[in-house]
């Protein structure tokens, strides 16, 4: 017993020594954030694990084990490592929120920019510090989220939102940190809630093999960055044509297209899509998969605030840009409808530039 105690004291010693954080940087393995690794980090660990307690922040330095998820395999790395010193935790790459900003503008009535931009800096070491500015997020986010992956010399950036469903989107400057990455010559790519049909990706190449700085951008054409009328987006949606529930039973939701193959633009219309009777404009979401499948949910803003009890159906007019002249998918969702009622069509441009789909 003797024995054991005077190991297990020697290998917390060595932890201690070899694993302690005076930088403020998250240290991977260090999950309970007392700036050392020991027993602590496997407890702290386990009950979050099983009994729903703190989750480390950021959850990325808690996959010690580079497995790709927080698990009990990691608790069990940490015990081993702790104890027997033998295989120190090495986390994927995993980033911290720094600020975010409020929203800068309610880009459907005040077009602020055209610009996406990413300002980089990097200390030489392994933390990347990112200021995305004019990142486009719904207006009343609740939190955001950025998935980090690094692999082949490419780092990918994938930012979401957890939201509360406002009727808009708006711009924002948000800054943090990406830790783990060794220096080298990267390509990063960041992958974005809200953009759209004929949208460049944000990517650049950036050199990391010391510190430094730089910075790229794309031009937006799409909401929220741009009003819809100056790039793809809904254009128009007409005045309400009935309801839904004393309109001719005959009469159904389509899809009509009109594409113009020397310009690349598709006006889409889908006819008689479903929103609130008091609606003061009809919006749309639309992201593009990179290969042929486009995803469009209209959204509605109302009047008063909770719009009118009743239900009209309305012709809604999409405009997108920078289409080419060959197959794609495209699904189509109402304000007021569900998933399981979206409209799907494969459309070939180049075989059918004008025609209209009614699914049965």
């Amino acid at each position: 017993m003797k024995r054991f105690s005077f190991f297990l004291g020697s290998a917390l010693l060595f932890c201690l020594i070899c694993y302690s954080s005076v930088s403020g940087v998250p240290m991977c393995g260090d999950v309970n954030d007392d700036g050392t690794i020991n027993i602590g980090d496997p407890v702290y660990l386990i009950n979050h694990i099983f009994k729903g307690g703190p989750a480390p922040y950021p959850i990325g330095k808690a996959d010690v084990n580079q497995d790709g998820s927080v698990n009990i395999g990691d608790a069990v790395w940490l015990i081993v490592y702790v104890f027997l010193g033998d295989f120190p935790p090495v986390c994927l790459p995993y980033a911290t929120t720094v600020t975010d900003t409020e929203c800068k503008s309610e880009i459907a009535d005040d077009p602020a920019t055209d610009q996406d931009c990413i300002n980089w800096s990097y200390d030489g070491e392994a933390t990347l510090s990112i200021e995305h500015l004019n990142a486009g997020f719904n207006c009343c986010p609740i939190e955001f989220f950025f998935d980090v992956d690094l692999s082949n010399g490419i780092i990918t950036v994938t930012e979401s939102e957890e939201d509360m469903g406002c009727d808009c989107m708006c711009l924002f400057d948000v800054a943090y940190d990406i830790y783990e990455i060794p220096p080298g010559q990267y390509t990063i790519i960041f992958y974005e809630p809200y953009v759209g049909p004929g949208n460049d990706l944000l990517m650049g190449a950036i050199d990391l093999t010391a510190a430094g700085s730089g910075n790229f951008c794309v031009t937006r054409t799409f909401y929220p960055w741009h009003t819809p009328e100056s790039g793809s987006g809904v254009i128009g949606w007409g005045e309400c044509q009935g309801s839904p529930y004393d309109k001719d039973p005959d009469s159904a939701r389509c899809v009509a297209w009109e594409y113009n193959e020397n310009t690349g633009v598709l006006l889409l219309t889908h006819e008689n899509s479903v929103a609130n009777c008091c609606v003061d404009s009809i919006y749309a979401t639309i992201s593009y998969d990179g290969i042929s499948t486009y995803m469009i949910t209209e959204l509605q803003a109302l009047q008063f605030g909770s719009g009118c009890s009743c239900l009209c159906y309305y012709d809604v007019a999409i405009r997108m840009e920078n289409i080419e002249p060959r197959l794609y998918h495209f699904s189509l969702l109402c304000p007021e409808c569900n998933e399981s009622e979206r409209i799907n069509v494969d459309i070939d441009f180049s075989q059918e530039p004008t025609g209209r789909f009614c699914p049965e």
